[in-house]
């Protein structure tokens, strides 16, 4: 969904943009809304459920409790970038 006037991005504009962002090796992910032109990121969109666009991965697994902040700012400081929870549900 477009974070700027929350409408659906058709599914194909959005496999174009994803084209587009592998060809340059996802080192850029900006693209025009196509519901109101906009430049926005395909990380910025609103997914249905979250997600992430991301070079490598990081699983736990019976973690016994929450993935807090502070956890996730230490290990970005840690491996100079910033991190985000995807929660996998199976």
């Amino acid at each position: 969904m477009c974070p700027f006037c929350r409408k659906e991005v058709p599914f194909d504009s959005w496999g174009e943009a994803m084209n587009v962002a592998e060809g340059k090796g996802f080192s850029d992910l900006g693209m025009t809304m196509p519901c109101c032109g906009r430049k926005g990121s395909l990380d910025r969109l609103d997914y249905r459920r979250p997600c992430a666009i991301a070079m490598f991965k990081i699983e736990l697994r019976n973690v016994p409790g929450d993935v807090t902040e502070d956890m996730l700012k230490e290990a970005g400081r840690i491996l100079g970038t910033g991190l985000k929870t995807v929660e996998a549900r199976y």
